[in-house]
């Protein structure tokens, strides 16, 4: 197996998540995902890079349904083909603000309600 060449898996979920419209969508698709760990969907729905989707492995037992997960779309330059997108699916990490770092949380609720007076 020559270095480039990587195997990859591939699952049925659905996709969900705001359009560069700002419009709501749901769409079903193959997640990509190789032995190096990226994952990579063609999506017919245009979407901005960077934006939050949400992934949810279609699964095949009704009675126990995949709990969506939360992924940033990269958009993979150079990639459209037959009407769709190639996009690069990168995990969600917890944001965390300056404020979470200086004032605890009765501090912050304090400072919202002196600047709302």
């Amino acid at each position: 197996m020559d270095a480039e060449t990587t195997e990859q898996v591939i699952y049925p979920i659905e996709i969900s998540g705001w359009n560069v419209n700002g419009e709501f969508f749901v769409e079903r698709a193959e997640l990509r995902w190789n032995d190096l760990g990226e994952k990579r969907i063609s999506l017919r729905e245009t979407v901005r890079d960077g934006a939050v989707v949400f992934a949810r492995l279609m699964s095949r037992n009704a009675d126990s349904p995949a709990v969506p997960i939360a992924y940033q779309a990269e958009l993979v330059p150079d990639q459209r083909s037959r009407g769709t997108i190639e996009m690069k699916l990168v995990p969600c990490q917890p944001r965390s603000s300056e404020l979470e770092h200086t004032h605890s949380a009765e501090e912050q609720l304090h400072e919202v309600g002196v600047h709302e007076k």
